[in-house]
């Protein structure tokens, strides 16, 4: 009968069994999954097992019958494929806010989306070093606040540690309560960033959230944006630039750049692939493109040798220049 418990919990059964124990390489029989269903205490005829699939597969289950490397059955959709769950794996194993202890928790519960068999080879042939890993375990309490506080337009309060170097290692330093307007939680560098303003409203904040605990929504309403920068009605991630903390810097200038044919990839990663671009002889072309000039514009260019150069604004590249004297100078000596 239909309205069986019985016979309810015997489908469950079946989808829990496929969905664990079946892929496309270790297809499960009719008998193997009777006899699995009998240690659960469910005995049943192995022609059931047949109607119980189908009626699965009229639900809108992807089960397949094969024939290869044996006969019997497997599921063939879920929600996330082998692939997709090494790929977000090695994402979070990567992601410097999250604690060990969050990581391997959420990486958990993605292999429990895959069967026994296809879990077992995802932290198999990736090759990582993490040099840094978050000890705060309140990550995913503070981002459910700052979202809930950002939606409401509120403040929040919280708790923020600061960091310094003593006797040549890093050490937290004195911790601070404080109270901020939430604008944005922003990822870079494998890290989160709460960008928002002081309590004053006067000066915007950028707090890695991997130092921020004891986050609490407050009934105050949040400072506007719009009185915190005046250059924008409101706070706005911009589309396919790479300089996101650096997106919320007042100082926006058309800059061109010189950059060896080489670099182009590069130079489309962090401005897009629509940049304004024309030829500069066989190896070189020229860009243009409104960007912040912060110094971490200045450390990007860098990066890059003499693959990329700064043509203008004059006062950008003269601030190029001072940085490259001042490494000059440090590079000077021999080292003691």
């Amino acid at each position: 009968m239909s309205g069986n418990p019985r016979q309810k919990k015997k489908l469950l059964n079946i989808a829990r069994l496929l969905l664990r124990y079946s892929d496309e390489e270790h297809p499960l029989s009719a008998a193997k999954i009777a006899q699995l269903l009998s240690r659960e205490g469910i005995h049943c005829e192995r022609k059931s097992i047949y109607r119980d699939i189908k009626t699965l597969v009229e639900f809108g289950f992807d089960i397949i019958k094969t024939r290869v490397p044996e006969p019997g059955f497997f599921l063939a959709g879920r929600l996330l494929e082998e692939a997709q769950v090494r790929l977000l794996s090695d994402m979070l194993r990567s992601a410097k806010t999250l604690s060990r202890k969050k990581t391997d928790d959420l990486i958990g519960r993605m292999k429990e989306l895959l069967s026994v068999y296809q879990a077992e080879t995802i932290d198999c042939g990736t090759i990582g070093i993490h040099l840094y890993k978050s000890t705060n375990e309140e990550i995913f309490y503070s981002i459910d606040r700052i979202e809930r506080a950002i939606r409401n337009r509120r403040q929040i309060s919280l708790a923020y540690t600061g960091r310094t170097i003593r006797g040549g290692f890093l050490q937290q330093s004195k911790v601070e309560n404080i109270r901020v307007s939430p604008y944005a939680l922003m990822w870079t560098e494998q890290k989160y960033f709460l960008v928002g303003s002081a309590e004053e409203g006067r000066r915007l904040l950028q707090l890695p959230l991997d130092q921020v605990k004891r986050v609490q929504v407050l009934e105050r309403l949040a400072h506007p944006f719009c009185k915190v920068y005046t250059g924008c009605g409101s706070f706005l991630l911009y589309d396919g630039c790479g300089e996101t903390l650096n997106a919320i810097n007042p100082e926006t200038q058309w800059i061109q750049l010189r950059c060896e044919n080489r670099m182009i990839e590069r130079v489309w990663d962090r401005f897009g692939s629509s940049v304004p671009m024309h030829a500069d002889g066989p190896e070189h072309c020229i860009i243009r493109v409104q960007s912040p000039i912060g110094d971490e514009l200045l450390r990007w260019v860098l990066s890059f040798g003499a693959g990329i150069e700064i043509k203008a604004p004059r006062s950008l590249r003269k601030r190029m220049r001072d940085q490259i004297h001042l490494l000059e100078q440090l590079y000077q000596d021999g080292y003691s």
